[in-house]
Order: C-alpha cells, then sequence, then structure tokens
C-alpha cells in the first residue's frame, strides 16, 4: 500500500487528516527532489529516435503557465526512456504564453529535440487534439505535465501494444459500473482497476499514468471542437472514452498491477481530476456527451458489456 493510502486510511479511523497528509507532501516531495536531480541542464545532445524502425511514436502533451516550470522535468523524462519516440510535442496556449516568457531550460529541450507548438485554448484537449490530426499514422502517447514517469513507461505500452494493436493501452485505468443498466456516479467505479488484463470496453483510460492511443481508434467526432468546448472543456478522459466506445475500441491495462508515480506536490492542488472529482464534473459531462449522442443508459450498458460482462 502506497503512503498516500495509508496516510489517508489512518486519517480517516482517527480524524487527523489535515496532519498526516503533510507528513505524505513531505515524503513525497522529497521523492520529487530525487527525480528532478536527474535532469541535466547542460546535455545539448539530440534525444529522440533516428532509427528506422517499424512504428512512429510521437508524445504529446500540453501545459500551462504555472505548470511550465514543471514540465522540463516531464519532458526530459520522456527524453531518457529506455525506447526513444520519434517526436516530442508541447503544446501551448497562445493566449496564455508566448515564446518570449518560455524559462531558459526550453531552449535546451529544443535542441534535444522537442518541438513546440501554439494553437488554441482547448485545454487538456490540446495535448491529443492536433498531433492526431497532424500524425493520423502514427502512434500518439500522452502524457500529463505533473508528473516524473519511470524510464520505462513507453516501453512498457508499446509492449502492450503489441500484443493489443486495436485496443488503447493505458497504465492506469478505472472500470465503468453500471447497476440494474444504469450508469453509475463516476466516484462509485472501481478506481485504479488491476484485476483484468484483457482489453475491455468497461475500462477508461486515465491521463495521468501515460495512455497510448493506436492510429484510427476513435470516432471522428473525436475533433468536433464546438461540442469539446460546450460539453466538456475540461474532461478530456471522459470525451475520449466515449469516442472509443463509439468505434468499440476496447481499453487494456499495460501495468501490472498498480504504478506508484512521483508527481510535483503543489500542482495537485489546482489539478483538474481533483477539480473534477469534487465538483462532479466527471457525471455532468458524462450525462452531457450522452445527451450529446443521444444515448441512453440501457444503450450505453448494452455497448459496454458486449465484452465486460464479467
Amino acid at each position: 500500500m502506497s503512503v498516500k493510502k495509508i496516510a489517508l486510511n489512518t486519517a480517516g479511523r482517527i480524524g487527523l487528516k489535515t496532519m498526516l497528509l503533510p507528513l505524505y507532501d513531505m515524503i513525497h516531495t522529497r521523492k520529487t527532489k530525487s527525480e528532478m536531480k536527474k535532469y541535466d541542464p547542460a546535455r545539448d545532445t539530440y534525444d529522440l529516435n533516428l532509427k528506422k524502425r517499424s512504428f512512429h511514436m510521437i508524445v504529446s502533451l500540453t501545459t500551462f503557465p504555472t505548470r511550465i516550470g514543471a514540465a522540463v522535468y516531464v519532458i526530459d523524462a520522456m527524453m531518457r526512456q529506455t525506447l526513444r519516440p520519434d517526436k516530442i510535442i508541447l503544446y501551448l496556449a497562445s493566449d496564455e504564453i508566448s515564446s518570449s516568457e518560455l524559462p531558459k531550460e526550453y531552449e535546451n529541450l529544443t535542441k534535444r529535440g522537442l518541438s513546440i507548438c501554439y494553437v488554441e485554448n482547448l485545454r487538456p484537449h490540446k495535448k491529443y487534439f492536433y498531433s492526431m490530426q497532424e500524425y493520423p499514422n502514427s502512434i500518439v502517447v500522452t502524457v500529463d505535465d505533473d508528473v516524473l514517469y519511470p524510464e520505462n513507461i513507453l516501453g512498457t505500452l508499446y509492449a502492450s501494444y503489441e500484443k493489443h494493436p486495436t485496443s488503447v493501452s493505458a497504465m492506469r485505468v478505472h472500470r465503468m459500473l453500471f447497476k440494474q443498466n444504469v450508469l453509475q456516479p463516476y466516484n462509485r467505479w472501481e478506481y485504479e482497476h488491476v484485476r483484468f488484463s484483457q482489453p475491455r470496453l468497461d475500462l477508461i483510460a486515465t491521463g495521468m499514468g501515460g495512455v497510448l492511443y493506436p492510429p484510427g481508434c476513435m470516432d471522428e467526432r473525436v475533433f468536433d471542437i464546438k461540442a469539446i468546448i460546450n460539453i466538456c472543456l475540461t474532461t478530456d478522459d471522459v470525451w475520449l472514452k466515449f469516442m472509443q466506445l463509439l468505434s468499440r475500441t476496447h481499453v487494456v491495462l499495460a501495468a501490472k498491477g498498480k504504478v506508484n508515480y512521483v508527481y510535483f506536490p503543489e500542482s495537485q492542488k489546482s489539478s483538474l481530476w481533483s477539480t473534477n472529482r469534487d465538483d462532479n464534473r466527471n457525471d455532468k459531462s458524462i450525462r452531457a456527451v450522452m445527451r450529446f449522442l443521444r444515448l441512453s443508459d440501457e444503450e450505453l450498458c448494452k455497448i459496454v458489456c458486449e465484452s465486460s460482462c464479467n
């Protein structure tokens, strides 16, 4: 059990949550600083793949001004992967930050192979929306901007892709739950599901862990920018899951068991996942997408249970 879960469980039993969580953050901060030391600001060698191979892999991510410094270490971690990507693209909102405002570390990262694109502000959707359209035949891996990923994450995701080339491979998934053919609230789903190792339609990939999308794995409506803005601007995982369901694309857990990630503790105070959870935005977005697609609970249950009836 992770340090965080021990802290939360203990706090829940004895009512000391406000005392234990700062202790957890202190421990996690030490881990973060240790990981950050791996970054070499003087390194200027090209760190992306240069070899000919049968696939083309893109790492795609986004960030915003308050996390632009932390994203340096995420990008560096992607450049130190045992399986090197062919491109790493950082998508920034043109109305939030300009090239002149970037920290000096980004000059070094561009020398090492990073591409930076300034685009319309689609919030978290930026990390897949543009790369998938520009590179429709490539494998796209999305990562978050506040997690220090292990150096084998791309290799692990690609190994899963080789076994399940038509499925979305993810390092972290939740399992959708139904009761009497009615989709249950997001907070009642099976969190960080690890019980099944085969592709399933009732699993939803969560962006934090890193997600591999094979080419053409989602319905073409995935790029409906008007719907994204009006329905689920902050809940990209929900939108992507429904676009996968429309194409009957399964999701598979790439990792064996849970992976304990190292993230920047301060970033969690403004994280979208906690905001979406606490404000029930996930449930609101799910219902909005279902209305948009004219999909009832019974119809959704039928689709999801086609191959996920266990």
